[in-house]
């Protein structure tokens, strides 16, 4: 863009100095022009003083000649005085025809005297002519020296602004290049980071399994101490029963020994009684715990018919979860989503849609993000995995990672 501007400043220049060029061209015609005029009128002015000359000659001429035909014509008066008296007239009539001729010749002198005077107007208005002239080219030569000059530093400023800009582009090239530079290698770090979180996620989703089947376990270990203990203190009551029946049993014994002995002969058999006298024995070995017990069925809450009345339902919803007490029968659909609608399974637990009812929930009722993630973080899903029946534990994990991963996203935007 900068070239272009350069380029047209540079065209605008060249033509500029060709209109001056073609403006000093006619000035130049001009002034020959004037020049030739000038040489014309000196050629007049000489011609009309040598007409002058010639009619002044021709004047004295006639002066001359008109003098000696007076004195002709005043010897032939006298003559003729003389002679005839005639010669009075023709006196007269040659005194008429030299004041004929005076007044000719003074015509025409004033009409000479007139030609050169107007020719002298013209000689001077020539002059002033060609003093307006030089005067004119005078000036057009200075504003064209001063537009040379313009031109000239409006070059010298064009070739300085296109150096700069040359620069400025280098400049910015380097620039671009080491942009591209880094921003190939911020692209790499990026690449490497997203490798590094996807493999932290890895890492932690394989850790919250581990802690999951360790809670688990954990849950299973603490489920059978608890039995175990049951089971111990059935046998410390069955053995402290059998050891009253012994006791029992010891004191009958005695008796019947004393009486046999004090009643019989030593050398008689003691007779044993009926065994229907006898205490009954202890009951068998309780057996093993009952299996666990089926899912239980889930019956859903009355359908809302607005988004503040599903907003409502679900924080009862986890209410109503963290008050009961019941264990090892919850299903999938007993979780509270958050989604506007009762999910029974994990394949109709759409992202999008958890998403849409979280930020609806937030414009709408506000959401406070730490308790929302606290929610659905691993340690209330350990709190919550040993009420969840073992066929649907595993959905209900992966329904709770899915969750916790969008919330923190949600949580990282709101910021």
């Amino acid at each position: 863009m900068m070239n272009d501007a350069n380029e047209r400043a540079g065209v605008a220049a060249q033509t500029r100095a060709e209109e001056l060029s073609r403006s000093l061209g006619i000035y130049m015609h001009e002034r020959r022009l004037l020049q030739e005029v000038s040489i014309r009128l000196q050629v007049e002015n000489n011609e009309l003083l040598a007409t002058r000359k010639t009619e002044s000659e021709r004047q004295e001429y006639l002066t001359n000649a008109a003098h000696a035909a007076w004195v002709e014509a005043e010897c032939r008066a006298q003559e003729a005085a003389r002679t005839s008296g005639n010669a009075i007239r023709q006196k007269e009539m040659l005194q008429q025809k030299l004041y004929v001729i005076q007044e000719s010749q003074a015509k025409e002198l004033a009409g000479m005297e007139d030609e050169v005077k107007r020719q002298v107007e013209m000689r001077e208005n020539a002059f002033r002519q060609q003093e307006m002239l030089q005067q004119k080219f005078d000036n057009i030569q200075e504003m064209r020296a001063k537009e040379l000059a313009g031109l000239e530093d409006e070059v010298k400023r064009q070739a300085a602004m296109r150096e700069a800009a040359e620069r400025a582009l280098a400049a910015t090239e380097i620039r671009a290049a080491e942009a591209y530079q880094t921003a190939a290698i911020l692209v790499q770090e990026k690449q490497a980071l997203e490798t590094m979180v996807t493999n932290l996620y890895a890492e932690r989703d394989a850790s919250f399994q581990r802690e999951l089947d360790w809670q688990f376990r954990l849950m299973t270990a603490l489920r059978r101490v608890e039995e175990l203990e049951v089971q111990g203190r059935f046998l410390e009551e069955l053995y402290h029963l059998q050891n009253i029946q012994l006791q029992e049993y010891q004191r009958v014994f005695s008796q019947q020994r004393k009486e046999n002995t004090s009643g019989n002969d030593p050398g008689e058999d003691i007779p044993m009684k009926d065994s229907r006298s006898a205490p009954t024995p202890p009951p068998a070995f309780p057996q093993s715990p009952p299996p666990s017990p089926t899912p239980a069925s889930f019956e859903p809450p009355p359908v809302p018919t607005t988004l503040r009345g599903w907003f409502l339902s679900y924080e009862q919803r986890w209410e109503a979860l963290q008050r009961n007490d019941c264990r090892y029968n919850l299903t999938f659909a007993h979780i509270p989503w958050p989604v506007s609608r009762f999910v029974a399974r994990l394949e109709d637990l759409d992202e999008e849609e958890i998403k849409a009812f979280l930020t609806k929930k937030d414009q709408i009722v506000g959401i406070q993000w730490r308790d929302e993630v606290k929610r659905w973080h691993t340690d209330r899903f350990a709190r919550v995995a040993a009420r969840i029946h073992p066929a649907a534990r595993n959905d209900v994990l992966t329904g709770f990672n899915r969750c916790i991963q969008i919330v923190t996203l949600l949580r990282a935007a709101a910021k």
